[in-house]
């Protein structure tokens, strides 16, 4: 039995239920919507990445199922930029649920491959469109 279920919110979009601490994860708008929102636009990321050079180090604490951390690359992929994305999370269980889940949760679609190393070997390395990511994650508690 896994710890997580899949989850329809009032929006209408998808998100996960961690069953063992009873949190849905970005439980008003959706995953992809609070990540814009309260990730991109409130932190001003593409503006600071266009006014950046050389590498942009994120720290994404709670990696969760990824929302966070997609989101920013969609909103990166056009920009020249050069992004380390350091992910934090004591667990990859919410992410590998997902992944098996990801027809309910298309943030993740397109990015199947680029997860599945990062779960396999915590650290994958690629480029979208003018984008390259270099993704690390740590297992601990931060």
């Amino acid at each position: 039995m896994s710890g997580y279920r899949i989850v329809r919110l009032a929006s209408g979009a998808f998100s996960v239920h961690s069953l063992a601490h009873a949190e849905t994860f970005h439980p008003v708008v959706g995953p992809v919507a609070e990540a814009q929102a309260l990730y991109v636009r409130q932190l001003h990321l593409v503006e600071r990445l266009l006014g950046h050079t050389g590498e942009f180090v994120v720290w994404d604490v709670g990696l969760g199922a990824a929302a966070n951390a997609l989101t920013l690359i969609g909103a990166a992929r056009d920009l020249p930029c050069q992004v380390r994305l350091i992910s934090f999370d004591h667990t990859l269980e919410p992410l590998a649920f997902a992944l098996a889940n990801a027809k309910h949760l298309p943030y993740l679609s397109g990015h199947e491959a680029t997860l599945t190393t990062l779960l396999d070997c915590l650290q994958t390395r690629f480029v979208t469109g003018n984008c390259s990511v270099d993704w690390n994650v740590q297992l601990a508690d931060f």
